[in-house]
């Protein structure tokens, strides 16, 4: 059979009063306070009836006994109850003890993996360092190996101007310097003859160029007279022979200009030609030699 709900109307004290007995009590439900007060009851009222009133002694000695009994279990349980209170309590402890431990070696496993891929990270790039280090330093090699070949090279082309130094020194050098620096002023002073030469031919044949423009200008103006003049006799006479279309020709003089202009540019080439010949000094001694018409040295032919 199911149980039904029992439900009486007190007051608030009272309601407070029975919810703090039952908290207290060591019954799971309130069910079983309610019928272990009932059974108090029950006992209660036994020991008021006639049938019963001489078993009261009895009745109060077993009640001492179970009370005694009841308070020694009300004891044992709250022991034991504080034992398990202690008990969880340390285990509550031990189990935020060894869940801190876990946080701090979860934290310390994150920061060992960080550290364990920075790591990584790091011998990636070392690697990569050391490749470009490996190609810097094969670049290196072939950069010193060159070097050493262009200083060979430097060090024999040294050695060629030393001896060659040596054999200026041996011929009669200060004596050939002195000749040259001689000859090159001869040359330039005769430089600056054939410049004042150039300079009288450029006047004269600017003078030329002007009186053939003067000329020019004359035979046109007078072509221009002649024109008029032949225009006047054609108006007056019918039976005239008509005139030829176009101005008179004055090739004579454009190609007296041409001419002169191709003479003076002759005439200047020339001058410039022998200029530069004259200057033109050979740099090896032996030609240097056979341009002045000396023979060389002793020193020199070995």
């Amino acid at each position: 059979m199911s149980d039904v709900t029992f439900g009486v109307k007190v007051t608030p004290e009272l309601k407070g009063k029975i919810e703090q007995l039952i908290k207290d009590s060591d019954f799971d439900t309130n069910k079983e306070w309610f019928q272990h007060l009932l059974s108090i009851y029950d006992l209660y009222h036994l020991k008021h009836e006639d049938g019963t009133k001489r078993y009261a002694s009895d009745l109060e000695y077993i009640e001492q006994n179970l009370t005694r009994i009841q308070e020694t279990i009300v004891q044992m349980m709250k022991k034991m109850a504080d034992e398990a209170t202690h008990q969880e309590t340390e285990w509550t402890k031990t189990s935020d003890e060894i869940q801190q431990q876990l946080q701090q070696s979860e934290q310390l496993r994150k920061e060992l993996e960080t550290e364990l891929n920075e790591t990584k990270e790091q011998t990636n790039q070392y690697k990569i360092n050391l490749t470009e280090l490996q190609k810097q330093s094969t670049v290196l090699e072939d950069l010193c190996t060159t070097l050493k070949k262009s200083m060979q090279e430097k060090e024999a082309e040294i050695e060629k101007l030393n001896q060659e130094r040596l054999k200026w020194q041996s011929s009669d050098y200060p004596a050939i310097i002195q000749r040259l620096t001689e000859d090159n002023q001869a040359l330039k002073q005769q430089s600056q003859m054939q410049q004042h030469q150039i300079d009288l031919l450029r006047m004269e044949y600017e003078k030329k160029l002007e009186v053939e423009q003067l000329k020019t200008d004359f035979a046109r103006k007078e072509a221009e007279l002649l024109l008029i003049a032949q225009r006047k006799p054609s108006k007056e006479d019918p039976d005239a022979p008509p005139r030829k279309r176009g101005r008179p020709r004055k090739d004579e003089a454009a190609l007296s200009v041409s001419g002169q202009q191709q003479l003076f540019t002759d005439v200047y080439d020339d001058a410039e030609d022998e200029q530069e010949q004259d200057n033109d000094l050979p740099e090896d001694p032996d030609d240097l030699h056979e341009m002045l018409g000396d023979e060389p040295s002793q020193n020199q032919k070995e």
